[in-house]
This record gives structure tokens, C-alpha cells and sequence, in this order.
């Protein structure tokens, strides 16, 4: 450890060779090869970098140092996918882990599970800088729709992470209740009108809320089909997808 302390020391001040001399005479273990990955990374060596991270991994798989340089390696080489796959291996995750997972999503994926991630970001990041980019993020990607999730009361469990990712991007409510003027109101209220189960709030809604210039999702599980309850919904208003 000594010899891989005095590295870490050398790296910091960017004698990369005095450093590299010092870990090639150390003992092999992943952090050898971690400090080997990050002096070629800043030589600018990616493809020798890439199998000394590989090779560090191969020792330690779960090593939270490596799995982060190696998840931003890979994102720089637009590997996107696998960059995702190495970072969310990381145990400890800081903000800097949580800014590159939101990079990833916003750009390539999901805009607001990318929000999601710039929020975690900034409520752990040690400067303002990673507020700024939340902030920015939210104007970038806002849109000035509303959604009402409507479920009964024991029945929320499917539809909470959905309403919780969809809320960093639109104007969202998640109504849990059987009473018929909370849902009336809150369908009303909304653009769009998720009805978590084709069971008794969806034959409501559908038969008690004027639905023009409204969308509406009704999300099936499966028991309902078995019940009498679908046959009393208006299936013409709502786009229908099942579990």
C-alpha cells in the first residue's frame, strides 16, 4: 500500500511516469491497475486504459473507483449503454456518479429520469455549479402538461415510480381514492388522464367526466378481465395497454 499511496501522491501532482514506475513494481491488485488506467487516461491512451480497467475489474468486479473511471471512459466513447450498466454497479454512489447517469439518460434515454438524477446530484454536490445544471435541465425539458393518476386506495404500487419520474417533467397528481368527486375533480383538472386497473375508477371516469380533448390511459393488470366491470367502461375514449 505504500508504494500505491506515494502513486496516488505522484498522480496528483501529474508526474504520471515517476508514478507508473512506482506501480509497476507494486504488488498486483485492482487498485494497481485502477492508477495505471488513470495515468494512460491522462496520456490520453484510451484503448491501453480500457484493458488496465478491465484487468482491475477482473480482480475487484466491485471495486467503486474503477467501476466509476471505466463507466467514464466509456461514456466519453459515446458507449452509453455500458457506461449505464458500470456506474449503476456502484455501491457508494456521489453526485458525480448520479451527473453522468443524468447525462446519459437526458441525452440518450429518459428526460425525466435524467432530472431525476441531476436532483440527486445536486442535493449531494459540494458546489452550486450542479444546481445551476438541475435548474437549466427543468427549463430545458418542462413541459407544461398536466396528469392526473387516478387509483384505488392499496392499488398505488405499480403506479408510484411511474408518477414519481413523470413528475420531474410534467405537472403531475397522484389521486389515491374511491371518492367519486376527488377522482371527477382531479380527471377535470388534467390533459391527461392515467387510470391505474380497468376497475371501478375507470368505469367512473369513463362514465362521469366529460373526456373531450382529453387523453386517457387505462393500464390493465389482469383481474378485471374476469370481472364485469370492463364491459361498463367506454373503451372508445382511452388507450388501452395491459400487464
Amino acid at each position: 500500500m505504500k508504494l500505491i499511496n506515494s502513486a496516488i501522491k505522484l498522480i496528483e501532482k501529474g508526474e504520471y511516469d515517476k508514478a507508473e514506475e512506482l506501480l509497476l513494481k507494486a504488488q498486483d491488485n485492482s487498485k494497481k491497475y485502477n492508477l495505471l488506467g488513470l495515468i494512460q487516461f491522462n496520456k490520453n491512451n484510451f484503448e491501453e486504459t480500457e484493458k488496465l480497467f478491465k484487468k482491475s475489474l477482473k480482480l475487484n468486479p466491485i471495486d467503486d473507483d474503477t467501476l466509476f473511471n471505466y463507466g467514464y471512459l466509456l461514456n466519453l466513447k459515446n458507449n452509453y449503454l455500458d457506461a449505464w450498466r458500470y456506474l449503476m454497479r456502484i455501491h457508494q454512489k456521489d453526485w458525480a456518479v448520479y451527473d453522468i447517469l443524468g447525462d446519459i439518460e437526458t441525452n440518450n434515454r429518459s428526460k425525466s429520469l435524467g432530472l431525476k438524477y441531476y436532483t440527486i446530484a445536486s442535493s449531494l454536490a459540494p458546489n452550486p455549479s450542479m444546481s445551476e445544471k438541475l435548474e437549466m435541465a427543468k427549463k430545458t425539458f418542462y413541459k407544461n402538461i398536466k396528469i392526473a393518476f387516478l387509483c384505488l386506495p392499496s392499488l398505488e404500487t405499480f403506479i408510484k415510480p411511474i408518477y414519481e419520474n413523470l413528475s420531474y417533467i410534467y405537472d403531475t397528481r397522484l389521486i389515491i381514492s374511491n371518492n367519486g368527486e376527488e377522482l371527477k375533480k382531479a380527471a377535470e383538472w388534467a390533459d391527461i388522464i392515467w387510470l391505474e386497473w380497468g376497475n371501478e375508477v375507470a368505469n367512473f371516469v369513463t362514465n362521469n367526466v366529460d373526456l373531450k380533448n382529453k387523453k386517457v390511459i387505462c393500464r390493465i393488470h389482469g383481474y378485471e378481465v374476469f370481472t364485469d366491470i370492463p364491459k361498463q367502461i367506454k373503451w372508445m375514449l382511452l388507450i388501452m395497454f395491459s400487464l
